[in-house]
């Protein structure tokens, strides 16, 4: 999988980076242009010299999935290949920061005459060599972590571009390095938006002040429905944290159904596995701070600490208010307003409205517990699935085994510790937590203050997305 030396751009105007340029021979100029990848990106072009840089990227990337991998196999992957032409590429369904994605049917082989999703890097990403690079090694990471995952509720990898990536990512067609994966027809995200709907005119035709035996049973439906939704997200959560595979961006957004309704977790370019040997004395490890979306995002996370697979938690939490209440969490937060409010200063979705009276006492205590400023109080995604059984089961109460991750009987504390040097949007302006003994300073609930108002403006995400099917209210 090591690809093979290409020959860079030699005009000193080229912007690729001088140690890029001395992995690979010195001449000849760009083929294409016979000018540097700025002139290639100028005319729309996309320069075989990017193409070939990006190839290696990609190639690397897989590379580092399998060197110490505890989960990837070391051999190399069997994909199942297509060829360009055993696809017919149908109607656009969305695209990201890179890529783009269509629905496509499949013309040969077992599947031939089933209709799929095909995601590719889209030309305007080719022709910028940052994007170019980044793009290629997402969609050859996503192509590993799918052929390697088997779950019900994770999107299924039914075929790669035949051939080597080098070669195909390096020919610099738009359709040169594509993977085919299973076709999905709604997001969360767009579901939880036609429930908002819904529930905004029933307030209106005052449906929903109605106190009537009917109307509490069909509400009561609804969340059921919701909470069976909220258990198959956490069972695919479950599959991921037992292979020591951490999401890192898990939101309406990265979930899907397809045409039996069937949940199905995708976008798998933030997801990275958890090697025991790279954990440090604190049980967490040295990943990349500010990953992810900042309104899922845990406060660790966000403030460039050190953290573990319980920030997919924290993100769980926010995602199953937003699910039940059909409400945005911290509509209109910038990204600094943000940072004051809920990273600091601790500030949560309210459960304190008409659309949380109804819920039951566990629901709200799992939420609270899942975003926790404690990564150590969250649960696991089997605790969690164990309470919303309980639910779906109308037990209205807490596991006695999990009783003990309340905070009020937890026995570590936040301590401030600055974040290193130069690390971050803010540098060293704020602090980042650590654990540590009771006795040595205030408790959570302390430190952070109550529930305030939402703002009603929409906020950005942090990372461009991947994958298609942008809905946003």
């Amino acid at each position: 999988m090591v690809l093979q030396e290409f020959p860079a751009c030699s005009d000193p105007s080229c912007d690729v980076d001088e140690s890029e340029k001395q992995n690979y021979a010195s001449k000849p100029s760009c083929e294409l242009t016979e000018k540097c990848v700025n002139a290639c990106a100028v005319y729309g072009r996309v320069c075989p010299c990017a193409a070939r840089i990006a190839s290696h990227a990609a190639c690397d990337a897989m590379q580092k999935l399998i060197d110490g991998s505890h989960f990837f196999p070391k051999e190399k992957p069997s994909f199942p290949y297509l060829n360009a032409d055993d696809v017919v590429i149908k109607e656009k369904l969305g695209e990201g920061g890179y890529s783009v994605v269509h629905s496509c049917v499949v013309t040969a082989g077992e599947e031939a005459g089933q209709e799929f999703a095909i995601k590719y890097l889209k030309r305007k990403a080719m022709v910028d060599l940052h994007q170019f690079k980044h793009g290629a090694a997402d969609i050859a990471v996503e192509a590993f972590f799918l052929h390697n995952l088997n779950h019900p509720h994770i999107v299924k990898l039914h075929g790669v571009t035949a051939g080597s990536i080098e070669t195909n990512v390096a020919t610099g067609k738009e359709c040169g390095f594509f993977i085919v994966v299973d076709r999905l027809v709604e997001t969360l995200e767009h579901r939880i938006e036609v429930w908002h709907k819904e529930k905004e005119e029933n307030q209106k035709d005052g449906f929903m002040t109605r106190i009537s035996h009917e109307r509490r049973m069909l509400k009561r439906t609804e969340l059921m429905q919701k909470i069976r939704i909220a258990y198959e997200i956490a069972d695919a959560m479950e599959y991921l944290h037992a292979a020591n595979i951490i999401y890192r961006d898990l939101k309406p957004d990265n979930l899907g159904f397809d045409q039996d309704g069937v949940l199905k977790a995708f976008d798998f370019g933030l997801a990275k596995e958890l090697r025991p040997e790279d954990v440090k004395e604190d049980g967490r490890y040295e990943l990349t701070g500010n990953t992810g979306s900042r309104r899922y995002m845990a406060p660790e996370v966000a403030k460039e600490c050190r953290y573990d697979k319980s920030v997919d938690v924290y993100s769980f939490g926010i995602l199953l208010w937003e699910l039940c209440s059909t409400e945005k969490p911290f509509y209109g937060y910038s990204s600094n307003k943000h940072m004051q409010k809920v990273v600091l200063g601790g500030e949560r979705p309210k459960m304190d409205g008409q659309h949380t009276s109804e819920w039951p006492t566990n629901l709200k205590w799992l939420m609270s517990r899942c975003w926790s400023a404690f990564p150590a109080a969250r649960p696991s995604f089997t605790d969690i699935k164990d309470v919303l059984r309980d639910i779906l089961h109308e037990k209205d109460a807490i596991p006695p085994n999990l009783a003990i991750l309340d905070e009020a009987e937890h026995s570590e504390e936040l301590v401030e510790e600055p974040i290193k040097e130069g690390g971050g949007l803010f540098g060293g302006l704020f602090r980042s937590p650590r654990l540590r003994g009771k006795s040595e300073g205030k408790h959570e609930s302390d430190i952070r203050p109550s529930f305030s108002n939402i703002s009603p403006v929409e906020t950005k995400s942090s990372r461009s997305k991947s994958w298609g099917f942008v809905h946003r209210r």
